[in-house]
């Protein structure tokens, strides 16, 4: 019943031929079989390979973590810090308003027939006294609050 040059497939007979190595020799399994198991195998590798990464790029957060100090609440200078930001906060606020409220202004509000797009209002001259006022407001600025 076992005859030398069927497919060994261990888990029900199959009469399809052994397929040739590249040396001359029989493999076990037929082609079929053996396409189906090098399909197999290369799942479970390409799995392994995925896992592994993931694990080493774990172990790389981890360590790069590890070496990350954390910073402490309680440092000494931080109320004028926080008094600090909250000034620049505030300043910085007042400017934007008052860029609005003369956006608002040189708009020309009480008219209906003016639309929204400001650009095509705006004269040479009224741009120029624009940048004027952007560049005061943001010399006022804080250093670190002045890239525009």
């Amino acid at each position: 019943m076992s005859d030398p040059l069927l497919c060994k497939y261990a888990y029900k007979p199959c009469t399809n031929p052994r397929v040739a190595k590249k040396d001359g020799d029989l493999h076990r399994l037929c082609e079929f079989h053996r396409d189906k198991a090098n399909a197999v195998q290369k799942i479970y590798a390409t799995r392994r390979r995925r896992e592994r990464r993931s694990q080493r790029l774990q172990i790389l957060v981890q360590r790069l973590l590890g070496t990350i100090e954390p910073v402490p609440f309680d440092s000494p200078g931080q109320p004028e810090d926080e008094h600090k930001a909250s000034e620049e906060r505030e300043l910085i606020e007042a400017e934007l308003a008052g860029l609005l409220d003369d956006e608002k202004n040189n708009k020309g509000a009480d008219d209906p027939d003016i639309d929204d797009d400001l650009s095509s209002h705006w004269s040479a001259e009224d741009d120029g006294d624009r940048d004027e006022e952007k560049e005061h407001a943001l010399r006022r600025l804080p250093p670190s609050h002045r890239t525009l």
